[in-house]
């Protein structure tokens, strides 16, 4: 038979031009049809559906290489066999209203950047932990100063007009600029007046408010009580309160402490005047404050 001007030799129902008509690739064989229009998967030769990546580093994401969706371009973003995620420079996750979160790092800056890139209301922002959906989870800024885990190593700065906390600040484990109470132990009498001293730290300082220290009974020329943190450095200080010994109030409102230690041991005037054992013995003090660790 012949079409389109060329001439084929059919011998047989199944063999044309010598080549044997089969359903099972074979090769120098015809394809037939399984069934309906379907063919073995053996005739269809293996493909390379990846187009215009060439050599890529190894975990790198694919991105699409322009836009007809049919070639691909390896990316700086790699996915780790443990399912760790590094980007070459910064992550940035932008809803296309110029709110921005980044997160990454420069050559001398690693950074977390949060908020409105432009415009003239709303730029707010934020930085919020929350982890597990519970509000109850601690968020933790860590300055290692270059080293892992190397606390303290660093300085942590912060830039603003005005800072608002909304809670406690606590000062390696102590709440900072909180007024406190704390019932003190007091020595120098027969039976011990109660002293609860109100305090509260800032910093490597603690303040202790006024108070009053108050007993009828002495028994010793001595008189202590206990401070809520020890002191780093010994300090004395003269009251501009009034004591009382034996009863009797002093004329002259200089009371005495000497802060060491735990210990504030009080006198009734200056300079280290013990008190009588016997009898009313009080001091009333005003505020003062000493270095803590």
């Amino acid at each position: 038979m012949s079409s389109l001007g060329q001439t084929h030799s059919i011998k047989n129902a199944d063999t044309v031009d010598g080549k044997h008509a089969t359903t099972t690739p074979t090769a120098s064989s015809i394809p037939v049809a399984v069934s309906g229009t379907t063919i073995a998967s053996g005739w269809i030769p293996a493909l390379e559906y990846v187009s215009g990546a060439g050599t890529v580093a190894d975990n790198s994401v694919a991105r699409f290489n322009l836009t007809s969706g049919k070639s691909i371009q390896p990316s700086n973003v790699l996915i780790q066999d443990s399912g760790d995620m590094y980007a070459g420079s910064y992550i940035v996750a932008n809803n296309g209203l110029n709110y921005e979160v980044t997160l990454g790092a420069d050559a001398t800056h690693g950074s977390i950047r949060i908020g409105k890139l432009s415009g003239s209301s709303g730029r707010s922002p934020l930085i919020d932990f929350h982890a597990n959906g519970t509000a109850y989870a601690d968020g933790r800024i860590v300055v290692s100063g270059g080293a892992a885990g190397a606390h303290y190593g660093g300085n942590l700065n912060i830039k603003a007009a005005t800072t608002i906390i909304d809670g406690t600040i606590v000062y390696k484990t102590r709440n900072t600029g909180v007024w406190s109470t704390y019932a003190s132990t007091v020595t120098g009498y027969t039976t011990a007046p109660s002293l609860t001293l109100t305090y509260c730290t800032i910093g490597n300082i603690c303040y202790i408010a006024a108070g009053i220290v108050d007993g009828s009974n002495s028994n010793s020329t001595s008189l202590t009580f206990g401070l809520p943190i020890a002191a780093t450095q010994p300090i004395n200080y003269i009251t501009t309160g009034y004591s009382i010994d034996n009863g009797v109030i002093k004329d002259s409102p200089m009371g005495y402490i000497n802060i060491s230690g735990s210990t504030a041991t009080c006198y009734r005037s200056f300079y280290q005047n013990g008190w009588t054992n016997t009898s009313r013995k009080a001091l009333f003090f005003q505020g003062f404050f000493y270095s803590i660790s």
